[in-house]
């Protein structure tokens, strides 16, 4: 009786797990196994691919099919390592646009791809969805992922280390729209969490239009090292609502994030830490971005705005100890809310008043964080008076002063609510300067010394009534 072997009983199994080791792969990092990667994908569409580092040298599988699994042994154990230039290792490619004819459900996880020396894209997902990629580790490869109408896919805990390629302009991870003209053709919902870029010698994460709805949560972005390149980090390029949650953006090149015509995107709960030759955060014509709780230290510049820029918003939550906070264009919005403004012997002062393009003038010396709110109740930053609370500590008791002030003028106390007798002092009485509104009706001391109320703005001293 004719041998059966292994690789012809799986041949029709293509629902089974298969090895490449059944179909002659080597893993030695010698050998080119190119060959018996691809027989392993072409028997069943669910691979496993044991420790070792395997040569390849052309692409491994290019499909409009679903359901496709590679799984390794973990990225310390097994490598995929290029052999040659490629135009892409793997490339899934639906027919046509929306999830019927999207080419979905594929699942890798536990390998690494080593790109040194050689271009070509590791992963090609055009008009794809509903993937998984988990546990992998990217090095010197010349692009990751490229994206395009690529929706509601998870990434979680891949480590990218110097990937993308400076002199071709070409970002590690590119999320592009299939269609520039079509909304519904950009790269949407897709979750990065925990994962890692470390010495980018370009742009690590780029967003172009119709990007909408991706989230990156608890992920690390490190420029080049020694010397940081002449990119920037992230990029957004009329991307939307977009949200970069508890991310960490160190060893700044030219900017950590750069925006143009990018509106409606989040950064909550981020630092920016570094020196990046332009900004932390530059916002080209671009509108209503929040940044909230938000550490920036050693930037030379905070946020820089430019072209026509409005609406964006630093929330309360933010710190900031660089040179320059805020400068050009619209000035930013403060957000309001219940966050209590604290003050230490390091805070700076965290915002500041600028008319582009004239230098940017602090608001004051004073170490503090500040709000404002003009007559009107809006929260932009303009003429009208505003008011400032001040957390300082006096003696062992606790002191939010409140003040008010014109825009360029000094600092002038009104009230001081203390913690520790729970008592709002008001500092003045008179009808006609700083005293007691509750509601509408005003409160004042008289020239003799009587308290007196009345039920609207008094116009005398002796208006009113007496309490």
């Amino acid at each position: 009786m004719t041998e059966i072997s292994r690789a012809a009983q799986v041949a029709n199994l293509a629902n089974e797990v298969v090895s490449v080791k059944d179909f002659g792969a080597v893993g030695d990092g010698v050998t080119d196994d190119t060959s018996a990667i691809q027989a392993a994908l072409a028997a069943s569409k669910a691979v496993r691919i044991p420790a070792g580092t395997y040569l390849v040298s052309d692409t491994l599988l290019s499909t409009n099919l679903n359901g496709y699994s590679l799984i390794g042994a973990g990225y310390h154990t097994t490598e995929i390592k290029l052999n040659a230039n490629i135009s892409s290792l793997f490339s899934f490619e639906g027919t046509g646009s929306g999830p019927t004819y999207h080419s979905n459900f594929h699942s890798f996880k536990g390998i690494k791809f080593n790109g040194t020396g050689y271009t070509g894209k590791i992963f090609n997902l055009v008009r794809s969805d509903r993937n998984n990629f988990e546990d992998l580790r990217f090095e010197h490869c010349y692009q990751t992922f490229y994206n395009k109408e690529h929706w509601d896919s998870s990434f979680r805990n891949i480590r990218f280390e110097a990937c993308g390629d400076l002199s071709a302009s070409i970002p590690a991870i590119d999320l592009q729209p299939f269609d520039a003209a079509s909304s519904n053709t950009g790269c949407n919902n897709l979750v990065f969490v925990d994962c890692q870029f470390e010495a980018q010698p370009h742009i690590a994460f780029r967003m172009a239009q119709h990007s909408r709805n991706n989230r990156l949560i608890g992920c690390k972005f490190h420029g080049a090292l020694p010397t940081p390149s002449s990119s920037n980090v992230v990029v957004l390029i009329e991307a939307t609502y977009n949200k970069f949650i508890g991310c960490s953006f160190t060893n700044g090149q030219s900017a950590f994030v750069s925006c143009n015509g990018a509106d409606m995107n989040t950064w909550d709960g981020c630092s920016f830490v570094g020196t990046p030759s332009n900004a932390a955060i530059e916002f080209y014509n671009s509108d209503d971005n929040c940044v909230d709780s938000s550490l920036f230290d050693d930037n030379s510049i905070s946020i820089q705005q430019t072209g026509t820029s409005t609406g964006n918003v630093w929330g309360l939550g933010n710190r900031s100890k660089d040179a320059s906070k805020v400068v050009g264009g619209t000035l930013l919005q403060l957000g309001f809310g219940e966050t209590r403004l604290t003050h230490d012997s390091s805070d700076y002062v965290a915002m500041q008043y600028v008319s582009a393009p004239t230098t940017p003038t602090n608001f004051d010396s004073v170490k503090h964080q500040w709000f404002h709110k003009n007559s009107t109740g809006s929260n932009t930053l303009g003429s009208e008076d505003k008011s400032v609370i001040q957390d300082i500590t006096n003696g062992s008791e606790s002191v939010d002063r409140i003040f008010s002030s014109a825009i360029n003028g000094s600092l002038t106390e009104v009230a001081r609510l203390s913690s520790g007798d729970k008592t709002l002092k008001v500092a003045g009485s008179a009808w006609d300067g700083v005293h007691l509104q509750l509601g509408s009706y005003h409160l004042w001391v008289d020239a003799l010394g009587n308290l007196r109320i009345k039920n609207g703005t008094p116009s005398s001293d002796t208006d009113g009534s007496g309490v």
